[in-house]
């Protein structure tokens, strides 16, 4: 196409003069921003992270941040619920290293980092995560992928 009938393609469909019609658009829904959402992220070093939405529901609920936090038997769903007999306890900030449990994902096939979208679930009382990107390998291949994470972040978490 030589640049003069580029030229005219272009004049073609000027923005300001060509026809529309709507009925043949696709709407573009509105993403689903990680900021809006709450999450618990697990990273490949083995911190357990509440995000700031998700910390701050909690602690106003339960401000001594003890809490039950269970898992599903092959850790793709996660949740954290007020108890009489609570056996686990965040910091302030939501932020605790926990490499039995990281290490406990790996084995489940999951890799890290690992994040779980969050909400509120009232007939279980609970905030329940669900692993996004669901995807399970074998231990083998979550702890590979783990660790090339790690290599590649460096010793953050």
């Amino acid at each position: 196409m030589n640049s003069h009938t580029h030229s005219q393609k272009l004049q073609a469909r000027n923005p300001a003069t060509m026809a529309i019609d709507f009925s043949a658009m696709e709407p573009i829904p509105h993403p689903t921003a990680s900021l809006n959402s709450m999450a618990i992220n697990v990273s490949a070093s083995g911190h357990i992270a509440l995000n700031q939405k998700l910390y701050d529901v909690v602690v106003k609920a339960l401000p001594s941040l003890t809490v039950d936090f269970s898992a599903s038997p092959d850790f793709t769903v996660l949740a954290i619920r007020s108890s009489d007999t609570p056996h686990y306890k965040f910091p302030k900030g939501g932020r605790i290293k926990d490499t039995a449990f990281s290490r406990r994902l790996v084995e489940a096939g999951i890799s890290l980092p690992a994040r779980y979208e969050v909400a509120w679930n009232a007939s279980a009382d609970a905030w329940v995560g669900i692993l996004t990107g669901g995807v399970q390998d074998s231990p083998q291949a979550a702890l590979s992928k783990s660790l090339k994470a790690t290599a590649k972040n460096g010793k953050k978490g």
